[in-house]
């Protein structure tokens, strides 16, 4: 086996560190190859930076990964010529990685160009072989609106997400469990561009779409559980999400129920595999029972939640450390709601203390977070000292 396919094979299975060492060393030995025999080894030098980039990003680690993305994209810009249909769909690919890493860094108008030249790219080669390439084309187009959504471009965004639901009607027979998932991701991103524009029936309308094309998806997740149960899950819970922000609680907090019972089967068969989806699934679901007045139930989910995220972060703290202060920040909130003041002071204090471990072993990226997080543990502490005073009674003066 390739040092780079036991890299992925060991990333799967949750053993980071070990497949972060397997992604060295590939990497080192392709360079070693490419330099004497460039034709033969130089593509698979892109693949294994690419994939070394993707498990540094894992690892927190993101400046790191983009020096890497961005050696990857020259090198593959490089290999496009002669210019063919498997030069062509590589480039895309790679132009698409390095433009979501930018986008992942706050780079987000440098990523633009790359996502716009990937999606020409993909267009080409969608009229040449439509069935291939329409869904990534798609794929493509999801993702450049979401990036002109996330710069406030809303009429370009609505532009290519409207193609892309062209594209994915035209391809919805050719590819049915690439397109229907894709659907699913497009109409929760058209969704949430119609709220932002101001459209809420338009939205609410692309809501009950995107719930028949859930229907759809369960169908299939039990007809092909192996194909459909991992992508159902998410689509659940992105529209939960986005429910939520619509204002419908009781809708949000049942998809989001559906899509914890999928997680909770699906990590009952791969725990190492699907722990982290379960503890962001359960961390969703708390927040949102407690928009929605389910007190009890959301300090349960969140319960599960940091418990989940504590086994996770003792294996991996670069990675989940920082979402166990999210999650532990969400539980403190649900103990206030509930009135509970010692169990939200135990868990704000856990956060605090968490984030300042993070502050001190990476200051670049955690110090201002530690001290957001100082301040927000002053301002809880003050919060709770004046729900629970208790008004002082005057004596009153004899006549």
């Amino acid at each position: 086996m390739k040092l780079s396919n036991q890299s992925a094979l060991c990333a799967e299975i949750d053993q980071v560190r070990t497949a972060l060492q397997l992604a060295e060393e590939a990497a080192a030995l392709y360079r070693e190859l490419a330099e004497s025999s460039p034709e033969v080894y130089l593509s698979e030098l892109v693949l294994c930076l690419q994939n070394l980039a993707l498990l540094l990003a894992a690892m927190n680690r993101p400046g790191e990964a983009l020096v890497l993305s961005e050696e990857a994209l020259s090198l593959r810009r490089r290999l496009s010529q002669p210019a063919n249909e498997n030069t062509r769909r590589t480039l895309a690919d790679s132009l698409e990685l390095h433009g979501l890493r930018l986008k992942g860094v706050g780079r987000t108008r440098e990523a633009l160009p790359l996502l716009i030249e990937a999606v020409t790219l993909r267009r080409e080669l969608a009229v040449e072989l439509p069935a291939a390439f329409r869904p990534f084309l798609a794929q493509g187009l999801l993702n450049l609106a979401n990036t002109h959504l996330s710069l406030g471009d809303l009429r370009e965004a609505g532009a290519a997400i409207d193609e892309a639901m062209r594209v994915c009607g035209n391809s919805m027979q050719e590819d049915g469990v690439f397109s229907h998932v894709t659907l699913a991701q497009v109409l929760t991103t058209r969704a949430i561009l119609l709220q932002e524009a101001g459209r809420t029936s338009e939205a609410l309308w692309t809501q009950r779409r995107l719930q028949r094309m859930l229907v759809k998806l369960v169908k299939l997740a039990k007809s092909q559980p192996r194909l459909y149960r991992k992508q159902l899950a998410l689509n659940l819970e992105n529209l939960g999400s986005s429910l939520g922000d619509l204002g419908f609680l009781k809708a949000a907090v049942r998809h989001l129920r559906k899509a914890v019972a999928l997680w909770q089967e699906l990590s009952g068969e791969a725990p190492e595999a699907h722990r982290a989806d379960l503890s962001r699934a359960f961390h969703n679901l708390s927040y949102h029972r407690g928009l929605a007045g389910q007190k009890r139930a959301a300090i349960e989910a969140g319960e599960d939640a940091v418990r989940l995220l504590r086994e996770l972060s003792a294996i991996v703290p670069e990675v989940y450390a920082p979402q166990l202060v999210d999650s532990l920040h969400n539980l403190a909130n649900q103990y206030s709601l509930a009135g509970r003041w010692p169990e939200s002071l135990r868990f704000s204090r856990e956060a605090l203390v968490v984030i300042r471990r993070l502050a001190r072993e990476r200051p670049e990226l955690y110090a201002a977070a530690a001290a957001r997080g100082a301040l927000f543990f002053k301002k809880r502490v003050s919060m709770i000292r004046d729900a629970t005073r208790k008004p002082t009674s005057r004596r009153q003066a004899s006549p």
